[in-house]
């Protein structure tokens, strides 16, 4: 234990590479609940399967470690009695396998320590870990759980392959929600998609069809119908990705072709001699090569995905029924809310509201919708206190309002026509003296 565990500070310790061991797949251990990476659950093939192994990823992965060093430490905890003691890898398993071909090949890499490039091999004799020794299995998941789902998703076939071996396992949706961090919601969500037949569900598996769609799947009672409906909504998803990734590659192209400008800018700068120029030169194309990256980001992450959305299954739905879908609805985030309620509103307070066909409502009424949609976004669920901030706030401008406006009144009915002599508004006398002379006569 001596050699192979080297303490840096509280639970941060440097672990033997080569000690470090990654739990079997839970589903195949002989107890009733195991822990064992979530990524595992995706499919047949436990670590080739999962979301996040495949070669693209893993190659960007390892090429980052490489350039910059491995960025965080993996978690792991001590298991086992006496001379059977072992350290089980709980989160970082993608790191830990590029690790260890970085470290095998001793391909030359960072090391964040010397910082300094040096041989794989001397870099990662010891990878730095966090330590927690005795963690429970459930522990473990929990933590294993979470830190994946922040990280690279496990995907849809280990996230639902996952609930259901914790469902058989005997966990409650109280157990589920403390693992997971998630919402009833989705708990509700996995437990209808389970009840998918096995065209769909493997469609909602294989990344083809989004939680929400598989959803509304579950609810078409019959069995052909909701077969043809999945298929349609794939077939228009696709559809839809592929004239997204018609219109991103002309915009990569157009960035291109505007950082070549930008370089060729650059080079005409340095020919003249002129700092200045060559300074915005620089800059122009440093700008260009950036919106080359991020266009081509757009564009990479439109061909990894052809997953279908809700919209896709309306309109399936309208093709194969002819009509809408009644549970196809939209939620609302709070990030939306903000985005079409509050923030409209309060530009349209701050205008006095729109004039003529465009006007959506009177000041008052705006700041109610501005108050409940607030409320709604900060999780307030008393109406009526709600109700009693908007009255207690519009009820004294009301009352400033409403004098103001029989002021403006008064003060119109006795303006100067241009040949009498206006009567001042704040003139009571006055007025009540020419009101008794016209009734007099």
């Amino acid at each position: 234990m001596a050699d192979t565990v080297i303490p840096i500070k509280d639970d941060l310790v440097r672990i033997r590479v080569d000690s470090l061991e990654v739990a079997e797949f839970a589903a195949e251990a002989e107890d009733n609940f195991a822990f064992s990476n979530p990524r595992h659950f995706a499919g047949a093939r436990p670590g080739i399967d999962g979301k996040g192994f495949d070669r693209s990823s893993m190659g960007e992965l390892r090429e980052s470690i490489v350039d910059t060093g491995l960025q965080n430490p993996l978690i792991v905890r001590t298991i086992g009695e006496g001379d059977e003691i072992c350290h089980q890898l709980i989160a970082g398993e993608r790191r830990l396998r590029c690790v260890r071909k970085i470290k095998d090949e001793d391909i030359e890499c960072y090391d964040r320590e010397n910082k300094d490039y040096k041989p794989g091999g001397e870099v990662y004799e010891y990878v730095e870990c966090r330590l927690y020794p005795d963690l429970s299995d459930r522990d473990a998941m929990k933590l294993a759980f979470q830190e994946n789902s922040t990280a690279v998703g496990i995907g849809e076939a280990a996230n639902y392959n996952w609930f259901c071996y914790v469902r058989k396992s005997g966990f409650t949706d109280e157990e589920i929600l403390d693992l997971t961090k998630k919402t009833e919601s989705w708990i509700r969500a996995m437990d209808k998609i389970s009840t998918l037949d096995e065209h769909c569900l493997d469609r909602y598996k294989e990344g083809r069809i989004n939680q929400t769609v598989a959803g509304l799947l579950a609810d078409v009672g019959e069995a052909e119908l909701r077969v043809q409906l999945c298929d349609e909504t794939c077939g228009f998803a696709h559809d839809r990705v592929k004239d997204e990734i018609d219109k991103r590659e002309q915009a990569l192209k157009g960035a291109r072709e505007g950082a070549e400008r930008a370089k060729a800018g650059l080079v005409i700068a340095k020919h003249r001699d002129d700092e200045e120029e060559e300074k915005e030169a620089g800059e122009a194309v440093a700008a260009a090569t950036e919106e080359v990256t991020k266009k081509k980001k757009a564009l990479d992450d439109s061909r990894k995905s052809e997953k279908a959305k809700q919209k896709d299954f309306v309109d399936a739905s309208k093709k194969v029924t002819g009509k809408r879908p009644k549970k196809a609805v939209t939620t609302l985030r709070a990030p939306k809310i903000e985005k079409f309620f509050i923030e409209p509103a309060l530009a349209m307070i701050d205008a006095d509201g729109f004039d003529g066909d465009d006007k959506v409502g009177e000041p008052r009424d705006l700041k109610l919708v501005t108050l409940i949609a607030t409320a709604i976004v900060e999780g307030e669920t008393d109406l009526k206190q709600i109700m009693d901030s908007f009255y207690e706030e519009i009820g004294d401008e009301d009352e400033a309002d409403a004098g103001n406006q029989a002021e403006e009144e008064y003060a119109a009915d006795y303006e100067d026509d241009g040949d009498d002599e206006a009567y001042d508004g704040d003139d009571e006398a006055a007025y009540e003296d020419e009101e008794y002379d016209e009734d007099d006569e």
